[in-house]
């Protein structure tokens, strides 16, 4: 994938999906008016945090969805991923290593440095989704008062890296550089 043009050229829904990330980049950055992104705030919950955790997860999906579909449609010729009417979340794992997105990247948060996020670190694949993962179709599905003390700082922090991460690989190597994010400094190698 490396050399490519811009792919909003050949997936124009890149294009509002970036200007998403960066409207939720800054909501999220507002937050820390409120909760300082401290290890001993990231259990708070919030419906912020819930709208954060959400519309990140529905980022994430939709972004990992243009490039599956891509990639099993148009250029089905250099790829070994099988072709799905109906997709779910585990079924993209394969797209980290095809959009050369590392699993173990680390994002800092730009307002503490000391707090790291690694979103896709523990997807394993089919049988392992990441916790923040869980928590959205926790608090999307079954939204109830336990439920919802899974919309915490933490699990919408990792979605919105996630989705960070889902438009570029970190290293602009896929090239789609979205909107320089306010809530992240570049990742730790």
């Amino acid at each position: 994938m490396m050399g490519l043009q811009d792919p909003v050229l050949y997936l124009p829904g890149l294009r509002v999906l970036r200007e998403l990330y960066a409207a939720l980049d800054r909501d999220f950055v507002t937050t820390h008016r409120y909760v300082e992104p401290v290890p001993e705030n990231m259990e708070s919950y919030s419906i912020e945090f819930s709208r954060l955790l959400q519309s990140a997860c529905t980022g994430i999906d939709s972004t990992f969805r243009l490039w599956y579909l891509y990639l099993t449609h148009e250029v089905s010729e250099v790829t070994d991923l099988p072709v799905r009417r109906k997709l779910d979340f585990p079924d993209y794992h394969p797209l980290l290593s095809k959009l050369l997105i590392d699993p173990k990247h680390t994002l800092s948060l730009g307002r503490n440095p000391s707090v790291l996020i690694a979103p896709f670190l523990t997807w394993t694949g089919k049988d392992g989704v990441p916790d923040w993962w869980t928590a959205h179709n926790k608090t999307k599905h079954e939204l109830d008062r336990i439920n919802f003390k899974r919309a915490t700082l933490e699990n919408a922090m990792n979605a919105l890296g996630g989705f960070y991460l889902a438009l570029t690989d970190g290293r602009g190597t896929r090239t789609t550089h979205p909107p320089a994010s306010l809530a992240f400094k570049d990742g730790v190698w």
